[in-house]
């Protein structure tokens, strides 16, 4: 990024993460960490693995849809998509240390911390993948919307 180090107060990506190849993903929470001021928070919005594919692996029947782990692999145009798990792993090796998780829908969401969003993608994973792939329903508690501060 063209910015000097602890010079911005917030970073928004929005549907970005699962476009990035996953060997990409921690160097570019490095650099956002390296841009924030001490107290500047990266606010990640990007869907949740647990219900998708939510790229259009999801509705073309030639293209495949693997299971691995019981869930839906994206396999179009999302390179990688995530749990709230995967992205506090990635957070946390970055350097992030507070963390704010959201559910919600249509402008209305409850602030959660990122262990119970933990819990409710562990629950919603014993629904077989077929019933959850792309639930509306699922989708208004899932999808990752995390807040990440330096």
């Amino acid at each position: 990024m063209p910015f000097d180090s602890d010079s911005i107060d917030l970073v928004i990506s929005n549907q970005l993460m699962e476009h990035l190849h996953p060997d990409d993903a921690y160097d570019q929470l490095r650099e956002v960490y390296r841009v924030l001021r001490d107290g500047g928070s990266y606010v990640c919005i990007t869907p949740s693995r647990v219900n998708g594919p939510h790229d259009c692996s999801a509705r073309f029947a030639d293209i495949p849809c693997p299971v691995r782990d019981g869930d839906y692999r994206a396999n179009g145009l999302h390179l990688q998509e995530y749990t709230t798990r995967e992205l506090m792993v990635l957070f946390n090796a970055a350097g992030f240390r507070r963390f704010q998780s959201w559910i919600g829908i249509r402008g209305r969401y409850v602030g959660v911390h990122p262990s119970v969003m933990n819990g409710i993608e562990s629950t919603v994973r014993l629904i077989p993948p077929a019933l959850r792939k792309r639930s509306r329903l699922l989708s208004a508690i899932l999808g990752n919307r995390v807040c990440a501060t330096k």
